[in-house]
């Protein structure tokens, strides 16, 4: 992050805030430019440190944390949970690909592709091992009885690995032309998404 994020806590708290670098030099003239806010009656953020740091941060460095890590709700220690105050791993779960087969009768075969489009996996081998994290679930919105054969209706995927990982499905299930089935993905790391197609 740029050193911008810390003007609303100078502007609301009305104290005096300077990034400063590591060497002795850097945190010596830092502490001067802070005392020189205080004694002129200032409350601003000031960079030392402008070698390294800029205003806006590190563009690049930016967009690769937002695509690996989201804004989550962070347990502090002896603070407690403070909403939207760190960050956890990013996981996208979506329908990638579906693909209705020509009707067979009053029989109709669906395949699907579940893909993890996120750059992390859905659950870690230690959340697995603690089962502290729910498998995926991958649901298709029919009768239990209107699943003839294939993929079960209701399944549980333990884990998908990310960066564009997929695990495919595929069912034969009774189904007239023109009704519309529902396939729901569910996962508690990865968010949900939900795929609709009409039976041809």
């Amino acid at each position: 992050m740029g050193y911008q994020e810390y003007e609303p806590i100078a502007a609301r708290y009305r104290v005096p805030i300077v990034v400063t670098g590591f060497e002795p030099v850097d945190v010596f003239q830092g502490i001067a430019m802070c005392v020189a806010q205080l004694e002129t009656g200032r409350a601003e953020v000031e960079n030392q440190y402008s070698r390294v740091v800029s205003r806006a941060g590190n563009r690049p460095a930016q967009s690769l944390v937002a695509e690996v890590f989201e804004v989550v709700n962070r347990a502090w220690r002896g603070i407690g949970v403070i909403p939207r105050s760190g960050l956890g791993l990013r996981a996208a779960v979506l329908v990638a690909k579906e693909l209705i087969a020509p009707q067979e009768g009053e029989h109709a075969r669906l395949k699907a592709e579940v893909e993890n489009a996120g750059f992390w996996p859905t659950s870690l081998a230690q959340a697995q091992t603690a089962r502290s994290v729910k498998p995926t679930l991958v649901q298709l919105g029919v009768e239990p009885g209107d699943v003839l054969s294939g993929s079960a209706k209701t399944s549980f995927l333990q884990v998908l690995a990310g960066s564009g990982s997929r695990a495919k499905y595929e069912w034969l299930i009774k189904g007239k032309t023109g009704e519309v089935v529902e396939l729901l993905v569910q996962s508690e790391k990865g968010g949900s998404a939900t795929a609709r197609v009409t039976l041809k």
